[in-house]
């Protein structure tokens, strides 16, 4: 039976310096060839970080909302009893280790298609008004969700407290970027799908070994494999979009030239 830390040691950490070493190797070998293209290793290493110390500040809030509100709950047995606000230390942990978790795994995909990666030639304004229309479903699901929650519809909370929390962030990547997000589709879509259906298998491991347990009234019922929430399966869905979308525009080049571009059309109109 496992107890959260040997979770996270297991599924998380072990993956996590696997993927690490790889990393190293990949980030020195393109540094040797000289594909300048190749994000630094000090450079991917600081970005990572960023993100999820991001990840910290911006989930910790919600995460303590949903234990308080009984949507999560842990087993006091199989956990280490350092808790903070509402929530365990390792539920901490686990946000930090899975932005870093991710983050390597899209450098190590990105690594294979980053020379092969297209550039758009269109003006700022042109790309903010192609992106503006992405997000519109975005926002849409955005409004329902809100709509519902206010309605108090208990099996819907979960669900609406994941979109409601996601979708806004997800919202400003796709303003800011969807073009170059779509430029990176094969490596961003890949790390997303294999990060997804990895952390819902582990996830149901979880649930399965009574590690941590999801409201059955504040969720649909629907149960992948007989055990996991759709929820469950819709939070590391939209968990991964975040840290991927994120790491992948903060990499690529287009987006400071983007920045520049913006402040220079802001300049012009003041």
């Amino acid at each position: 039976m496992l107890n959260y830390p040997f979770f996270l040691i297991l599924f998380v950490i072990i993956p996590l310096i696997v993927g690490f070493i790889l990393f190293i190797g990949i980030v020195r070998l393109k540094q040797s060839n000289n594909q300048s293209y190749f994000p630094t290793f000090q450079r991917i290493g600081f970005l990572i970080f960023f993100l999820a110390l991001i990840a910290i500040i911006y989930t910790t809030p919600w995460d303590n909302y949903l234990v308080a509100s009984e949507v999560w709950s842990y087993d006091p047995d199989k956990i280490l009893g350092i808790i903070i606000g509402y929530v365990p230390f390792e539920e901490y942990m686990f946000f930090i280790l899975q932005t870093f978790l991710i983050g390597l795994t899209f450098i190590l995909i990105y690594r294979q298609f980053s020379g092969k990666i297209s550039k758009s030639k269109e003006s700022v304004m042109k790309m903010g008004l192609k992106n503006l229309l992405v997000i519109l479903p975005v926002l849409s699901i955005w409004v329902i969700s809100l709509v519902t929650f206010f309605s108090q519809i208990e099996s819907l909370n979960y669900l609406n407290l994941i979109l409601l929390w996601a979708l806004p962030p997800i919202s400003v990547q796709l303003l800011f970027g969807a073009d170059i997000l779509w430029e990176m589709k094969i490596p961003v879509s890949l790390t997303i799908g294999l990060g997804t259906i990895y952390f819902a298998i582990t996830d149901a491991i979880a649930i399965q070994d009574g590690i941590w347990e999801i409201s059955p009234f504040q969720t649909i019922n629907i149960l992948l494999g007989g055990i996991l929430p759709i929820e469950e399966f819709t939070f590391f869905l939209v968990t991964n979009v975040l840290i991927t979308f994120g790491l992948s525009l903060l990499i690529s080049q287009r987006s400071y030239e983007r920045i520049t571009g913006i402040q220079n059309w802001i300049k012009t109109r003041l």
